[in-house]
């Protein structure tokens, strides 16, 4: 749930179904659902659903020797256009995430090509409290920021720089951020800031 500076709240529910200790079926509140494979504990595959029951699109997980997730591939299932998206990790030496390469395959191309690279440039050393996010997917075990981002950009692949955020975090005294300044730059130009408050 979300509450904006102009007093305006956001709210999301997902309904989640368990096997055991692994969730195998997460529905949201307007009927779409994902429903997940494993290989033992671990997340290989999950299928994507409108809420007509139609099958949208198949994601695909890979990973390297750290367990953390190297690879995510999303297969269209009806396309008109762009048949396969790819996503491609990488980290820093912490641990904490610093890029994820955007790549697309148009039908009739077996070429991926790279559409842009958000890069993780520094986090602060604090606790961060938001479970890990992956293309709509909350990966149990994996931990994408370990720590708070504080610089990230958007690079195109001609090497320029789309978009920056710079974040300024206000913490509580266990560690965990209370507020965060977004400040945003596009193209070039400053746009206004956000300002966040956690709640716990």
């Amino acid at each position: 749930q979300w509450q904006s500076s102009q007093d305006q709240t956001s709210r999301q529910e997902y309904h989640f179904e368990y096997e055991g200790l692994k969730v195998i079926r997460v529905t949201n509140q307007g009927g779409g659902r994902v429903e997940y494979q494993y290989t033992g504990n671990r997340i290989i595959s999950a299928d994507n659903y409108a809420s007509n029951g139609r099958k949208l699109s198949t994601h695909e997980f890979s990973y390297d020797p750290q367990g953390r997730v190297k690879e995510l591939v999303e297969k269209i299932e009806s396309p008109q256009d762009i048949a396969e998206l790819k996503f491609v990790l990488a980290y820093h030496s912490d641990g904490n995430l610093k890029t994820i390469t955007h790549l697309s395959r148009r039908m009739g191309s077996q070429q991926f090509l790279e559409s842009f690279t958000q890069f993780f440039e520094a986090y602060d050393k604090k606790n961060q409290p938001v479970a890990s996010m992956l293309l709509g997917h909350y990966l149990p075990g994996i931990v994408l920021h370990k720590n708070n981002p504080l610089k990230m950009k958007t690079l195109m692949p001609d090497g320029s720089t789309e978009r920056t955020l710079v974040m300024e975090y206000q913490y509580d005294n266990e560690g965990y951020p209370s507020s965060r300044k977004q400040h945003i730059e596009m193209n070039g130009q400053s746009l206004p800031a956000l300002e966040y408050t956690y709640i716990y």
